[in-house]
Parts: structure tokens; sequence; C-alpha cells
């Protein structure tokens, strides 16, 4: 009577969503199966990777080594691709803290986007867009809206 035989397949793994640690071990266990002998579709098969990556990731190792397998650091750098400096955002920051609408000149209040972009316009001839992002680290500390009623709002950063 013939035996039963189990095959053993791992589901496909998202690498986004798996910790930098698993993702390190994933590609030595690609390049250590490589090494055993074993083909790119089986090691990919058993890993829950693509066939591709494990391709790549092969080829990287064979053109530099170690080095090249290793996890770099993800996303943009801090301060990279920036429209205006960290002096500037201190000095709009500066501006909406300290001033009052009327003391910039505006017939609006200071904490909506566009009058924060014309703000931005004004001081340093930069067209941008201003997102929810860089509203809250524009706008950090509270200030007092001149009010004609008795008591000032504080109004804070949402």
């Amino acid at each position: 009577m013939p035996g039963i035989c189990y095959v053993f397949v791992m589901e496909k793994v998202d690498g986004r969503k798996v910790t930098k640690e698993v993702q390190q071990a994933l590609r030595g266990q690609v390049i250590r199966s490589r090494k055993q002998g074993k083909k790119n579709k089986d090691v990919a098969e058993f890993l829950g990777i693509s066939p591709q990556h494990s391709s790549t990731l092969r080829q990287k190792y064979l053109q530099g080594g170690k080095k090249e397998i290793i996890l770099g650091t993800r996303g943009r750098r801090h301060g990279e691709k920036r429209t205006l400096t960290e002096e500037q955002e201190h000095h709009i920051q500066k501006l909406i803290a300290d001033k009052t609408p009327d003391q910039l000149r505006f017939p609006f209040a200071l904490r909506t986007r566009d009058a924060v972009r014309e703000l931005i316009g004004r001081q340093y001839k930069i067209t941008m867009p201003i997102t929810r992002s860089f509203m809250k680290t524009l706008v950090k500390r509270p200030y007092r809206v001149k009010s004609y009623f008795r008591h000032p709002k504080v109004v804070y950063a949402q």
C-alpha cells in the first residue's frame, strides 16, 4: 500500500508587514538554500516569496557579498526635499504664535491652510501645498485671537 505524502507549502509573505529582522532572516535563508544547490523556484515556494525576488537576492549576493543583501533604511531622510528651511519654518511658527491676524494684515483667522500658504508666499515668495501634518508642525503653541468680546479665546493646534 503506497504511503501518504504531505507537501509543505508556505503562504506568500507580504514583506512590507513583517519586521526588519524577519526580512533579513528570509534573505539569509535564501542565500543559504541557494548555496545548498536548491533552485530559485523551490526556495521561493518554501519561503513564501516570489522566484524573482529569490533570484534578485542571489544576484546581489554574487555581485557584492553579504553587504549587498543587508536591508537599508526606507523612506525619505530627515530634511530631504524640503521647500522651507528649518529656520524659515521656525520664523513662520514665531509669526503665527506671536502675531494676530490683524497685525499681519489678514482679514481672516490665521488658522487655515490658505492663510498659512499666503503668509509663506508673502514672506518668502514661495508657493507650496500645505498638508495637515505640516500645519501640525507649524502651529504648536497656543496664541490669542484678537476678540471683540470681553475675554479673548485661546486657540490650540488641532
